[in-house]
């Protein structure tokens, strides 16, 4: 396949992972804000719950002077307000990177599936492949591996809340152990609109399944099946790396393999070779070290041609259904997302039209509001039509009913 014929995917997939960037920048400040505004809350409750413990309870007693009565009902507020403030804070990153993940949960209608094939808990190896995945791979699919002690769901992600939506839409799914638990998995696979969230909210891009030893090579029967790119290090022929080149062989998938090896390994190219049969070419074999890839280009423009190979077995293309609406719904969707924000909450003062403006005789104007509220009706319809060819605009179809609802709920209280 020509360079020529593979620029608009390579281009694609650079914006794709510039706008991964710019998600996980917000995440990362708005986890900042959250952390410190956690411990600025726990010292201010270490230092001051003795006395307040003792105030409450003169309170409950009706015991407590007047003079502190005040004092008492604006220590109660501080509480309420810190339950709000937390529940913003706990939504903020959803809210604030929704413009900029919108594109790729709507228009990435079908992320091929690559797998990820490495020796288990071999942390020096761990590190220079995730960050291959993270920096060439991941801008092209969705990325799955069996889960180990060095690639795995952290405990953070498990417990949504601590760490709000960067915990709450991650990918965290159960372990694997049953036949029927795999079933479940190809389900949770074929949510495109969730699993890209979950790829922008994710750092390393990469999602970890875990399986326990009964399990794990049904697991990677499972996924290899509909991957458009297999990738395997060869560093190390552990039992389990022989079985994987073995299951790969059965299955006639070699030409969708892109074989990894560490540079500072060359001895292991020759077992390599022995035990392939035959000598990888160029395409094929690429090599990463701590940094990531050896040489990144050349193992970018291998991956999106083994994609746009796999694309051309498809029937009928996911990726194209109903995309001219989709992205008129899009661009609908992110123009009016800020100004509908501001109808539900008019305290915002974002000087954009909101229930509460007067016109220059003094009198409350709504007709600002009202077009915003009828561009949010358009762009509702819009995002429901694309979803009958694009399942994944029926997100931004359900974001935008509560954004009409929170417009509503601001018309009722403003």
């Amino acid at each position: 396949m020509t360079s020529g014929a593979l620029d608009p995917a390579l281009r694609v997939a650079r914006w794709r992972h510039a706008n991964a960037r710019a998600v996980s920048l917000i995440v990362a400040g708005v986890l900042l804000l959250f952390l410190i505004y956690t411990a600025e809350t726990i010292r201010f409750i270490v230092q001051n719950l003795a006395a307040n413990l003792r105030m409450f309870s003169d309170w409950n007693r009706d015991a407590l002077p007047w003079q502190q009565y005040l004092y008492a009902v604006q220590v109660r507020n501080w509480m309420a307000d810190g339950v709000l403030v937390y529940l913003g804070i706990y939504v903020l990153p959803f809210i604030i990177a929704l413009p900029v993940a919108a594109p790729i949960v709507a228009l990435w209608q079908a992320p091929p599936r690559f797998l990820f094939l490495r020796p288990f808990n071999r942390r020096p190896l761990t590190r220079g492949l995730s960050r291959l995945v993270h920096r060439e791979a991941a801008r092209f699919g969705h990325t799955y591996t069996l889960a180990d002690a060095d690639l795995r769901v952290r405990w953070y992600v498990r417990v949504p809340l601590l760490l709000g939506q960067i915990a709450l839409l991650s990918f965290r799914r159960r372990t694997i152990r049953r036949t029927r638990q795999l079933e479940r998995l190809e389900r949770a696979l074929g949510r495109t609109w969730l699993r890209n969230i979950n790829w922008c909210l994710s750092w390393k891009k990469v999602f970890a399944v875990a399986s326990d030893d009964a399990c794990w090579q049904q697991v990677v029967e499972r996924l290899l099946r509909d991957s458009a790119v297999v990738f395997i290090d060869l560093t190390e022929f552990r039992p389990n790396v022989r079985w994987e080149l073995e299951l790969i062989r059965r299955s006639g998938l070699e030409p969708r393999v892109v074989y990894l090896l560490r540079e500072d390994r060359t001895d292991a190219l020759d077992a390599m070779r022995e035990q392939l049969g035959y000598a990888p070419d160029a395409d094929q074999l690429h090599f990463y070290g701590n940094r990531g890839a050896t040489r990144p280009t050349p193992l970018r423009s291998a991956i999106a041609e083994r994609v746009q190979r796999f694309r051309a077995t498809e029937p009928d293309p996911a990726h194209r259904r109903g995309r001219g609406l989709s992205i008129a719904g899009l661009l609908m969707f992110v123009a009016g997302c800020v100004p509908m924000l501001a109808l539900a909450f008019p305290n915002l003062q974002l000087g954009l039209p909101s229930w509460d403006d007067y016109d220059a005789s003094g009198y409350i104007d709504h007709t600002p509001a009202l077009i915003v509220a009828a561009f949010g009706l358009i762009t509702l319809a819009a995002s429901g039509a694309a979803t009958i060819r694009n399942r994944n605009m029926g997100f931004l179809a359900a974001v935008q009913v509560l954004l009409m609802l929170g417009a509503f709920w601001g018309l009722l209280t403003f």
